[in-house]
């Protein structure tokens, strides 16, 4: 029996000795914060998703309310091969921000506009992002308050984007569609394009329904 005994407690020894130590790869694991995915590390807090604004010009606004924040525009033409001066206009900024203005016969500075399909589109060299902070996002199920992480914009991956906001919808243009909210017959959202899946343009939508 003590030789029995003995070969059990050696048996167990040796057991003990061959289990693996996994604490040192658990430091290394993913955090699981779905908002910290292939993010950059920072912030500069240009944009903004809730409301909608880019470099203090928000959807929703006129020409005379956005120049106050991003100076005059340096083009002004027709958004559709066609239009004229009571049509849709595209205004863009040397910065790399275009939006859409509605005149008011005429007038691009007019005080009284129409908005029903405003959209703010941001290219190269344009370089702003989200600063770290929470929106009130439209979901299924009703309104959320989601974690938006600091950097996420023009340069940021696919991952930031879906991390923070899910999955998206794919747009006809190739881009991918986020609806962040919708509102007092507003709705509003987020589109990107992404080449090598990083974020190359992208465009924040304000629209009117009925």
């Amino acid at each position: 029996m003590r030789v029995f005994r003995e070969i059990v407690l050696l048996v167990l020894v040796a057991c003990s000795g061959s289990s693996t130590d996994t604490s040192e790869d658990s430091d290394t694991q993913d955090s699981g914060d779905p908002a910290g995915v292939d993010c950059p590390e920072e912030g500069n807090g240009r944009l903004q998703l809730d409301p909608l604004c880019v470099d203090g010009a928000c959807g929703g606004s006129d020409l005379v309310d956005v120049v106050a924040f991003l100076g005059e525009p340096d083009s002004c033409v027709p958004r559709d091969e066609g239009g004229d001066e009571n049509s849709w206009h595209i205004c863009s900024w040397a910065s790399g921000i275009s939006m859409e203005f509605l005149p008011d016969e005429g007038d691009l500075y007019s005080k009284y506009m129409e908005f029903y399909d405003q959209e703010i589109i941001m290219e190269p060299p344009w370089d702003g992002s989200t600063a770290e902070g929470t929106i009130i996002m439209d979901a299924d199920v009703g309104f959320a308050e989601v974690s938006i992480p600091a950097g996420l914009g023009l340069g940021a991956s696919r991952g930031c984007f879906e991390g923070a906001l899910g999955e998206g919808r794919a747009r006809d243009d190739g881009g991918t569609w986020w609806e962040t909210g919708y509102g007092e017959a507003i709705i509003q959202g987020v589109g990107a394009w992404f080449e090598e899946g990083v974020a190359t343009r992208m465009v924040l939508d304000w629209s009117y329904y009925e």
